[in-house]
């Protein structure tokens, strides 16, 4: 017999490659990469969200539009949220949830005369407590719907409600803006919903200058550009939706804060003209950019300024530019009606692109602006002159831009998202980046304004771009939220997918680090060390939001926190459902719930519950309910009919929260060492270089003669491989260690899949442990020949 022969892969620099069939893909390629990526030459498992927050607002001794009162002793009912729609809670909240009381920031609901109680949570249970507590005997509430029961002593007539509480609108993330600070290095974040503008302090989220909302669609997101204001050394910050809504009182204006402390509507005068009497006002633009000392707007809404905006009209290849220097000037304070007007020579003025495309992104390469039109690409370059500044020079008349928010800055050039590509442009030509994956752009989502969704963010200390979209092969119909994040390392140009729902990207600066008495890194912690760059004071984290308003530093943690709120939980179902607002799961995945609160059926007692710190299977229900089913380890299946406590009669007050966990999905190229010749293969093992972990684990799958019906390993059963250190091979604290998996077979190709059974996606310990592979070792003697 001949000896057995090592094929050694290692060294990695091809990530996904589907542009060849699998038996021609490179060694060092990947027939399917999801859930993981090649970084310095391994491949690595996609890091976890670690959670920042949600966004919130705080509601202090707010009257209610409603009132309560009691017919006489028994249950009283009333919503929270219906009182306060619409004068402190927006129509468009449909998810709004309250957050559980605290010792620090207590739940407050005062009901006036002739009740004359406070009812108060400062515990989080759900559990309300009544002083005086006369009319009162107990109450409790639901977090997730804002339903309040009370039980009342007796008849009690009409009272007056009033609520002082924290609450989460939860709407999806739709921007993550940074403002320029006089602080060098130092940016203020500021995240937006639909509805409000947020900043993350103190270590939670609060409303960024209150009493202030918009009105846009969960697809017209918020873009800013930062410009000096009145003087040299101010600053004005200014954001735009782009809605301009014909409905009237329904758009929104462009904005603008020179302070941070108010939002100032920006609608400036860029026309007056004499003969027949009509002002022309900007009201919106797609974009906002400063160039040579002007603010140039892109894409603008325009009108007549006694029509009023609702009837102002888009145009869309006009670039609209302001004067040198003050975008804010006018005659008389608060009015802007010099600096923008194209009637006055040596003010502002206009030049429309000669296409019949829209604008839809603009971003710098060195010192030229590069616009993506729908289907080309141009530059708006500057000449100097005095009355037209700027002029148009088409780049590219086959590729344009699909994604406002696609548009990557590199150093050789821009990388955006384009109809028929994704595409680096450089102001001298556009070619193509994604060779090794053509046909990827061509599966994100149009439909439900997908395009508009696709959002980008480079991550320069670990050198990836993340680029998210909708997936239009594995989403639902009705589901309208980003369900994959594309990933691109652009020091090997290699690529990858992450099952992640993300509607925004964003950075954010912490302003201190980890410090001796650190109450969440301990000097146990793995993950953290005190020279990890991740922690200093100051770090711009990538974060993401995601469409229920939590937002989550980016790749900097294992396992993955909470991104998901459970407002409803109905146990007398089968399977168990569970009520998620937009949960955007998709059939089969795998969830991990905690901290569900449940009641007795009076209200009153607090029920323990096993469904906690569990992982479960999902199966769809709708747009926001799911089923979860239990993994049964003897019988190797998912069930629905579990046992669980409480009893079905329990009341659920909120507070769960589900965490997805994706399934990582390693699937190398159709391997034949010997086809060259003529020959099948057979093969006895697989060394795996593995970083080392504690109780770390993979599953192993190999499939046949480029079939994924027949499995090479099925028959004996041997399909999972540790990635801890063997003894007594290796010294302890080894970095990695090989880790043989024995499989004999023989056939014409075989692709290895490195990935989690369902055993260890319900090993809480094995399928959170990092896990990083450095080549493998096939080990492999060439059988008979290729059959024909």
């Amino acid at each position: 017999m001949q000896p057995l022969q090592p094929n050694f892969i290692g060294a990695y620099d091809k990530g996904l490659t589907k542009d060849r069939k699998p038996f021609l893909v490179p060694e060092q390629a990947f027939s399917d990469l999801q859930n993981a990526y090649v970084y310095r030459q391994r491949v690595k498992k996609r890091e976890c969200l670690e959670l920042v927050g949600r966004l919130r607002r705080e509601l202090t001794a707010v009257l209610l539009s409603t009132t309560v009162s009691s017919p006489g002793a028994g249950n009283v009912t009333f919503n929270l949220f219906t009182g306060l729609i619409p004068t402190f809670v927006t129509a468009a909240e449909i998810n709004a949830e309250l957050v559980p009381g605290s010792i620090s920031s207590p739940l407050v609901i005062t009901l006036g005369a002739p009740f004359n109680e406070t009812l108060t949570d400062n515990t989080g249970t759900g559990i309300l407590v009544a002083v005086p507590g006369t009319n009162i005997s107990s109450g409790f509430i639901n977090y997730g719907t804002g339903d309040v029961t009370i039980i009342a002593t007796g008849a009690v007539g009409a009272s007056s409600i009033t609520l002082t509480s924290f609450y989460y609108p939860g709407l999806p993330v739709m921007g993550i803006q940074n403002r320029e600070l006089s602080v060098i290095n130092q940016e203020e974040s500021v995240f937006f919903d639909q509805v409000y503008a947020y900043k993350f302090t103190g270590g939670a989220f609060q409303e960024y200058i209150t009493g202030t909302t918009w009105q846009g669609s969960d697809s017209e997101f918020f873009s800013s550009a930062n410009y000096q204001g009145a003087t040299p050394g101010s600053r004005a910050f200014f954001v735009t939706n782009f809605n301009n809504s014909s409905t009237i009182g329904l758009a929104d204006p462009i904005r603008y804060t020179l302070n941070g402390t108010s939002w100032n509507d920006f609608a400036p005068l860029v026309a007056n003209v004499p003969e027949s009497a009509a002002s022309v006002t900007l009201y919106q633009a797609r974009i906002l950019i400063p160039y040579y000392g002007r603010l140039l707007a892109l894409n603008v809404w325009e009108g007549e300024t006694a029509n009023g905006q609702e009837n102002a009209t888009n145009i869309f290849n006009r670039c609209r530019f302001s004067q040198i220097g003050n975008p804010l000037e006018g005659t008389v304070p608060g009015t802007i009606d010099l600096a923008w007007r194209s009637d006055l020579f040596g003010r502002g003025g206009f030049i429309d692109a000669p296409t019949n495309e829209a604008i839809v992104s603009a971003i710098f390469y060195k010192n030229t602006l590069i616009v993506g039109f729908e289907r080309s690409t141009w530059q708006l370059r500057y000449v100097g002159e005095y009355g037209l500044p700027f002029i148009w020079e088409r780049i590219s008349s086959d590729f344009g831009t699909e994604s406002t928010f696609s548009n990557i800055l590199f150093d050789d050039g821009v990388f955006s998202i384009g109809d028929k590509a994704i595409v680096v442009s450089n102001g001298v030509n556009v070619k193509r980046l994604d060779i090794d994956i053509p046909d990827t752009v061509f599966v994100f989502k149009n439909a439900n304004e997908g395009t508009a969704r696709i959002q980008g963010v480079r991550d320069f200390k670990r050198e990836l771009v993340f680029w998210s979209y909708v997936d239009s092969t594995s989403i639902q119909p009705d589901q309208v939220y980003p369900n994959r994040v594309l990933v691109y390392n652009y020091r090997n140009q290699t690529w990858a997918v992450f099952r992640d729902s993300t509607t925004a990207f964003g950075s954010l600066q912490t302003v201190t680090g980890i410090s001796w008495d650190s109450l969440d890194v301990f000097w146990d912690d793995e993950s953290t060390t005190w020279d990890d760059p991740d922690e200093q004071s100051a770090f711009p984290f990538i974060v993401i939001g995601n469409q229920q308003g939590f937002v989550h530093k980016y790749g900097y943690k294992t396992p993955d926190d909470a991104s998901l709120s459970i407002t409803g939980v109905d146990l007398t179902t089968s399977p168990i459902t569970l009520t998620i607002p937009n949960h955007n799961l998709e059939e089969g995945e795998i969830v991990y719930l905690t901290n569900l609160q449940f009641l007795d059926a009076t209200g009153t007692s607090i029920l323990s519950t096993d469904l906690n710190e569990k992982t479960y299977q999902v199966t769809l229900m709708g747009i926001d309910q799911i089923g979860i089913l239990k993994w049964v380890e003897a019988q190797q299946q998912y069930v629905n009919n579990f046992t669980f406590t409480p009893v079905t009669t329990a009341i659920y007050v909120g507070g769960g929260k589900a965490a997805l966990d994706p399934v990582l999905y390693i699937a190398t190229k159709d391997f034949n060492p010997y086809q060259t010749k003529g020959m099948q293969m057979k093969m006895s093992y697989i060394d795996f270089l593995m970083d080392a972990t504690e109780q770390g684990a993979m599953s192993v799958e190999l499939w046949l003669n480029s079939s994924l019906s027949v499995k090479g390993n099925l028959l004996i059963g041997n399909k999972e491989c540790s990635t801890d250190i063997p003894a007594p091979y290796y010294v302890p604290n080894s970095q990695y260690a090989w880790q043989r998996f024995y499989a004999t077979l023989a056939g014409q190709y075989v692709r290895v899949i490195i990935t989690y059974d369902n055993t260890l996606m319900n090993t809480l310990d094995t399928r959170t442990q990092s896990l990083e592979m450095n080549a493998m070792n096939i080990f492999t003697r060439s059988g008979g020949k290729i059959p024909y």
